[in-house]
């Protein structure tokens, strides 16, 4: 199989885990406007393939704009449909935080995405179901 150029893979705002060129990584990402502003360490995390992912990190160190950015990426590159998405935070807060951010990111309501704490998604749930 041939090698990409240097030059392809760093025009490439598609990772190589989704098809993006070998060996580019989530450094051909750097062009890519919703990873602007994001550190190395952020920008694997947005980048990972669409699977389950669990964010740790200490207080101050952008964990919601990483997930929210996420959210965003998994959706606007077409891994995973609106309906894919389940985001479960602790506090009505943080829930309202990551729907304000996401309505700047994507062009879709965010209110019909599963966003919120365990009790208000759990409540939906019962709510459409029964």
């Amino acid at each position: 199989m041939n090698e990409p150029s240097s030059a392809a893979m760093a025009a490439s705002p598609i990772p190589e885990a989704f098809g993006g060129p070998v060996g580019g990584g989530v450094a051909a990402n750097r062009q890519h406007p919703m990873l602007d502003g994001l550190n190395e360490p952020q920008r694997q995390a947005v980048c990972l393939p669409a699977e389950h992912g669990l964010i740790l990190a200490g207080a101050g160190s952008g964990k919601t704009r990483v997930l929210t950015t996420r959210i965003a990426w998994l959706m606007q590159t077409g891994q995973v449909s609106p309906q894919g998405i389940l985001a479960v935070t602790f506090t009505n807060k943080a829930a309202r935080e990551m729907l304000t951010r996401l309505s700047a990111m994507v062009p879709i309501n965010v209110r019909s995405l599963w966003v919120g704490t365990f009790h208000g998604l759990c409540h939906r749930l019962l709510c459409t179901t029964f």
